[in-house]
């Protein structure tokens, strides 16, 4: 029996529009810095860490790399960088001295037009170094590895918008186990096969748009156990589109090497969204 639901009676977009963005999500995993060129992400541990290619380095880099190229030392707080070899880049400039972080900064080592890179990062009293490697995306084959479901229609629903209460904020936790108050953009109330769901949403990172962090009845088996997200325009006159056909795997899906959100408890969807992205094959 054929799925209906309500509200559902929105055009698709045109497929070349679904599959430009789908053409886009690929690009953005094989772009040069994409999170299929992760190859390593390590937390530091209070004192010294050396950032190199050594099998005994605490941040291990491509074997073409320096055996020794720096050494990050962690108080706790901050970090101090020591450059152990000539090469390493920060603000487009060579690092020839030790340079303090105390908050995300990005180094470059190598020359020519994809070099790799080195993000220091915080996570809550967490720092660490996330290396990429341009080359490491040739490790990857698109087709391979990223499916979707074909697009429906009826996945495009036409939901009410439900405001936030001022200053309502929701306890998002991520794959570290740490948890962060975040603010509540809104709610979305919408029906399938005539019951009632709701999920809430968070700020989008861009101005009028609309963030889901959901599960659903097809994690584990056709789709990420973590959850897919959603990214959908802000309200229009009480109203907003949720088109699952958009729904995607977060980064971790892809790398292990991300520090991905997972859903919240009201966000646990009890049916099966068949749309989006899928495993290329079930489990």
């Amino acid at each position: 029996m054929a799925r209906t639901h309500e509200n559902s009676t929105l055009q698709l977009p045109m497929t070349t529009e679904l599959d430009a963005w789908r053409t886009d999500y690929i690009g953005k995993l094989t772009a040069p810095y994409g999170w299929w060129a992760v190859t390593n992400l390590a937390w530091l541990e209070e004192g010294d860490n050396l950032l190199g290619s050594d099998q005994d380095a605490r941040i291990r880099l491509p074997e073409r790399l320096p055996r020794r190229l720096a050494n990050l030392a962690f108080d706790g707080t901050s970090m101090t960088v020591t450059p152990l070899a000539d090469g390493l880049v920060h603000d487009g400039k060579p690092l020839p001295c030790p340079l303090l972080v105390e908050g995300d900064q990005v180094l470059f080592f190598g020359q020519g037009e994809n070099p790799v890179r080195i993000n220091l990062i915080k996570r809550g009293d967490l720092c660490g170094a996330r290396v990429y490697d341009p080359q490491a995306t040739a490790d990857h084959d698109a087709q391979a590895e990223v499916a979707w479901f074909e697009a429906d229609p009826c996945w495009r629903l036409d939901a009410e918008f439900l405001p936030p209460a001022p200053g309502e904020t929701i306890d998002v936790l991520n794959v570290l186990g740490q948890v962060t108050p975040t603010p509540v953009s809104g709610r979305a109330r919408f029906v399938v096969d005539g019951a009632e769901h709701t999920l809430v949403a968070t700020p989008a990172g861009i101005n009028g748009r609309l963030f889901f962090n959901f599960r659903d009845a097809t994690n584990r088996t056709l789709t990420y156990g973590g959850g897919r997200f959603l990214n959908v325009d802000g309200p229009v006159n009480g109203r907003i589109v949720l088109d699952f056909n958009y729904a995607h795997h977060p980064p971790c899906a892809h790398t292990p090497y991300a520090t991905c959100p997972t859903p919240s408890e009201e966000n646990r969807l009890p049916i099966a969204v068949l749309a989006g992205e899928r495993y290329p094959k079930p489990l």
